[in-house]
């Protein structure tokens, strides 16, 4: 079985080709899901995070992912003891995923791809047997970031400056999928990239 970390810049597309990597047949998770669903429901990380930020974080008992967020985001040290709690439980739930998967699948060439935001920065790219960036130029990550209306510029300037530059995380990768084009060239390089694993193919450079 081959597991992909599947990665890129902020607003370059990765949840969209995460989608269509699914559309295609690959088994897939988001690392961000996993983080919304333990912050909801681990009684025990709630609490961990109520000790760390103080009990103004939770509401109803459930922490307040956008309060969270603002607080952490505004302070390096911060963010570091989030990270801290949060990190190892993803972790552990990724393997989790995929030893489950790799115990139901027959085929030995079947594909798991997570999405992990910040892959090579947390060290989560070892968890995987490739690495794939999805690249967009700047001028498209800020108006995809925008048009949601959910981030101002203060807003992606603070949670940028977390993350390695998106050139750096190119040198990094195995694979690169350009999502500067429509949804139909993208989707192409996407394919391109599952038939390849299909049929046994294994990994080079920065291959497109």
């Amino acid at each position: 079985m081959k597991t992909l970390g599947l990665t890129g810049g902020f607003g370059t597309g990765k949840t969209t080709v995460l989608a269509m990597f699914k559309r295609l047949g690959a088994m897939t998770l988001s690392s961000d899901d996993i983080v919304h669903a333990q912050l909801k429901d681990n009684a025990s990380l709630q609490k961990k995070i109520s000790l760390l930020f103080g009990p103004d974080v939770l509401r109803k008992g459930r922490v307040d992912r956008h309060l969270l967020a603002k607080r952490v985001f505004n302070n390096h040290k911060d963010l570091a003891r989030l990270e801290g709690v949060i990190h190892p439980i993803v972790k552990k739930s990724i393997r989790t995923w995929i030893a489950q998967n790799a115990s139901k699948s027959k085929n030995r060439f079947a594909v798991c791809a997570v999405e992990v935001p910040l892959l090579f920065e947390t060290g989560f790219d070892k968890l995987f047997n490739a690495t794939v960036v999805v690249a967009a130029a700047p001028a498209i990550q800020k108006k995809r970031i925008f048009a949601g209306g959910k981030f101002a510029p203060k807003d992606m300037l603070e949670r940028m400056r977390f993350q390695w530059p998106l050139d750096r995380k190119i040198s990094a990768c195995d694979f690169v999928i350009d999502n500067n084009m429509d949804k139909k060239q993208t989707f192409h390089q996407v394919k391109n990239l599952m038939d390849f694993f299909l049929k046994g193919g294994t990994k080079w450079k920065n291959w497109k």
